[in-house]
């Protein structure tokens, strides 16, 4: 699980970072930035706690939804580069 925690606070905030330079709209980087502060909200509640609700929050919803926005950026890049 904290391959997973860690995992999705690297990618979300090199999103951030990374998809304004590439000229993506903006709100694929504050979604970006947003689910990076959910999952580094969500980790520290889950360490203090160790309640099932906040690990699975943590180790599975914000890593899955991180992906699917990522998964959803890249498409948006796909469909730009063949419309070019």
């Amino acid at each position: 699980m904290e391959l997973a925690i860690g995992a999705t606070l690297y990618l979300t905030f090199a999103a951030y970072l990374v998809l304004p330079t590439l000229g993506a709209p903006e709100v694929f980087a504050r979604m970006a930035i947003g689910l990076c502060g959910s999952e580094l909200v969500a980790a520290v509640a889950w360490s203090f706690t160790e309640s099932d609700t906040l690990g699975s929050v943590a180790g599975l919803q914000i890593p899955v939804l991180s992906g699917s926005v990522l998964l959803l950026a890249g498409a948006y890049g796909v469909f730009v580069v063949r419309s070019w």
